[in-house]
């Protein structure tokens, strides 16, 4: 369960549109942000780097290190709940569990992302599965999710998630 709150508060964000321009949708593998030729495609291709490297940091073994570089300072988290943790105490958190494995298997799936500029938006659905012997309180786990990335001097950094669970029909 204390796997739960940083992945919730991981997961991503509200929508925020920076610019009037309206977004282009685009997928595919991708480049570090190292590689800044400014494209869409290229552009697109680093945020879904980005975002496989930060779900692999986040769901499947407890990476701080990766996660420090890909997250802004002044972070904003959004969860069902209203505001979660800032970066500080979400990496404080990370830390105390470092290469721990989680209590759960996870999914991430349709990976959209949309440009505005220096600003891209990508959503997703993650589905999460309990592991037999963790004794969480749901077998299944499918969520929302929204993050808002900022391009300053090359560098896209990660500034807003929001995270919603699938309300269960």
């Amino acid at each position: 369960m204390r796997f739960l709150a940083p992945s919730v508060v991981t997961l991503a964000l509200t929508f925020v549109a920076v610019t009037q321009e309206r977004p282009r949708s685009t997928t595919g593998t991708s480049p570090t942000n190292a590689d800044r030729t400014e494209t869409p495609q290229t552009d697109t291709q680093s945020i879904i780097r980005i975002e496989t490297d930060l779900f692999r940091a986040t769901k499947v073994t407890i990476d701080p290190i990766v996660i420090d570089k890909i997250v802004a300072d002044d972070w904003v988290s959004m969860t069902p709940t209203g505001r979660g943790w800032g970066k500080a105490e979400s990496m404080e958190h990370l830390r105390q569990h470092s290469g721990e494995l989680p209590p759960y298997s996870a999914q991430q799936q349709d990976l959209e992302v949309f440009l505005f500029g220096d600003t891209a938006v990508a959503t997703f659905v993650e589905v999460y599965t309990a592991k037999p012997d963790k004794n969480l309180p749901w077998q299944t786990l499918q969520t929302d999710g929204t993050d808002v990335f900022v391009r300053n001097g090359g560098i896209w950094k990660l500034r807003m998630s929001r995270a919603s669970p699938h309300l269960q029909q």
